[in-house]
């Protein structure tokens, strides 16, 4: 079974003739699952704000949703959006995703910079931020494995430790500039490029658990 619950609320919105906001409002919402299937219990909330504001010369718009899920050791849950745009230009900063080629990159979730820029014929879009975060992993739960090589000495172990469940941080840059004429011409070259950051995650974690197996016993210690 699933239950579903939820509330909005919704800001007074205000609409002048004149001076420099043409027009403002707000929301914030709630939304709670909860829920069992198999007899695994799930549950997850969700915080949704939300302001919109017409300048008059600029569209903004800033968004935070806040999410249960959201976990140190997995890739984010939580959104923030601030979007700037006017009839020529659009700002996205924070999450946002964009469609550059229909193999490559189209509709992945990237977290940084996504700039357009639109007079026709003339367009382009750049795009630069991070498309996974580093991930150094649980300490308690396997960041560092033991493997064991008793084959050249079978009194004299040699025990090697290795890093596991880590993600390094993956960075994007992409381009893309395109050239219409009409509904019958349309021509654009892109550039994308997409790179893991070994830095970003260390190879030793200090303190982390480690769990040793033999034929006959299991032996716990610390890193």
């Amino acid at each position: 079974y699933t239950s579903k619950h939820g509330c909005e609320i919704l800001l007074p919105q205000y609409v002048t003739e004149a001076g420099l906001i043409q027009k403002q409002s707000g929301s914030m919402r709630a939304n709670y699952i909860g829920g069992s299937v198999a007899k695994s219990a799930f549950n997850f909330g969700e915080l949704d704000l939300l302001y919109e504001v017409d300048l008059n010369f600029l569209q903004c718009t800033a968004r935070y949703t806040l999410s249960s899920l959201e976990n140190k050791y997995d890739q984010p849950k939580n959104r923030y959006i601030l979007d700037l745009k006017n009839e020529l230009m659009s700002i996205t900063l924070g999450d946002s995703y964009p469609a550059i080629d229909q193999y490559a990159l189209n509709g992945h979730h990237v977290r940084g910079v996504n700039f357009n820029f639109n007079w026709s014929p003339l367009s382009v879009d750049i795009i630069k931020g991070i498309t996974a975060k580093a991930i150094h992993g649980d300490p308690s739960n396997g960041t560092i494995v033991a493997k064991i090589d008793s084959t050249s000495n079978p009194t004299n172990w040699i025990i090697s430790l290795s890093r596991n469940n880590y993600t390094f941080q993956q960075e994007l840059l992409a381009a893309k500039i395109g050239f219409q004429l009409g509904e019958k011409f349309y021509w654009d070259v892109n550039y994308i490029k997409v790179e893991d950051n070994i830095a970003t995650v260390s190879r030793e974690i200090p303190g982390a658990d480690i769990m040793l197996t033999t034929s006959d016993n299991i032996y716990p210690f610390q890193y």
